[in-house]
């Protein structure tokens, strides 16, 4: 998994802690231009880190383990960022108590193990094809998003329709998460599962870690103003929802093309 240029897996992480620390905490700066540059930085920093301790392609989502990847990257990103921002959102904008906003989260808890439920189903059924799986998952999680994106923003829309918007949410991640892992596992060369499956990990790590951050500093700029405050939960769940979309538009890429299995697995054993 790591590649060239004689820096250890420890350092590569390490440089990814760096970079990401320096992205997030430049977003809080007041001032535009050194907000800029150690964003930039942070970024480049972050890019050429994560690029060391993902498999090859990763950063161009190359058919096969580099997709594999980046969409469980998306998938977490949509899925936690919008979960991390829907209480404050049913909270402030709608007036809900913890208790409501609370029974939404749990609602997408049980739907994910219902989702991954059905998507062992239908892996039995139709081993091979999970892509599709990844596919429609996706495709329920964009519209869970919308549904609670809709819901938070719109006072003519009732409250407890949230709970049933993070319930579709729900059931979507749990089909697409567990058939995209899956996919991916199972291309691992023989003696590289354990990277394969640490870089799955650190990627829905650090989408978390990532869409948290970006978003309360989005959250931060409100400045405690209402109108300021529903422009910013609109503009993360907006992020949200297009990660979702990104991770329908990859999942045809978890499988190499036919013919360029058997090189694409040679060349991720190297």
């Amino acid at each position: 998994m790591e590649r060239g240029g004689g820096v250890g897996p420890l350092a590569s992480s390490l440089l990814l802690t760096l970079g990401t620390a320096l992205l997030l905490q430049a977003l809080l700066l007041a001032d535009l231009v050194l907000m800029a540059v150690g964003a930039i930085l942070g970024l480049g920093v972050a890019l050429v880190a994560f690029r060391r301790v993902t498999p090859e392609g990763t950063l161009s989502a190359r058919a096969g383990l580099g997709a594999g990847v980046i969409v469980r990257l998306l998938l977490s990103g949509a899925y936690f960022g919008s979960e991390a921002f829907l209480p404050l959102a049913f909270q402030e904008l709608r007036g809900q108590t913890p208790a409501a906003a609370g029974l939404a989260l749990s609602a997408g808890a049980l739907t994910w193990v219902a989702g991954s439920l059905l998507q062992a189903r239908w892996d039995r059924r139709h081993h091979g094809r999970r892509s599709r799986a990844v596919a429609g998952g996706a495709a329920v999680l964009l519209l869970g998003t919308v549904a609670i994106a809709v819901t938070a923003l719109v006072e003519a829309v009732p409250g407890w329709c949230a709970i049933a918007g993070w319930a579709i949410g729900g059931l979507g991640m749990g089909i697409a998460f567990n058939a995209s892992t899956t996919d991916t596992m199972e291309q691992a060369p023989d003696g590289q599962q354990g990277q394969v499956s640490s870089a799955l990990q650190l990627a829905q790590t650090l989408a978390t870690a990532v869409i948290a951050g970006v978003g309360g500093a989005i959250v931060a700029s409100a400045a405690g103003a209402a109108e300021s405050l529903h422009s910013a939960i609109a503009t993360v769940f907006a992020v949200t929802a297009a990660l979702a979309a990104l991770a329908l538009a990859l999942s045809g890429r978890l499988r190499p093309a036919a013919g360029r299995s058997d090189t694409v697995r040679a060349n991720a054993a190297r």
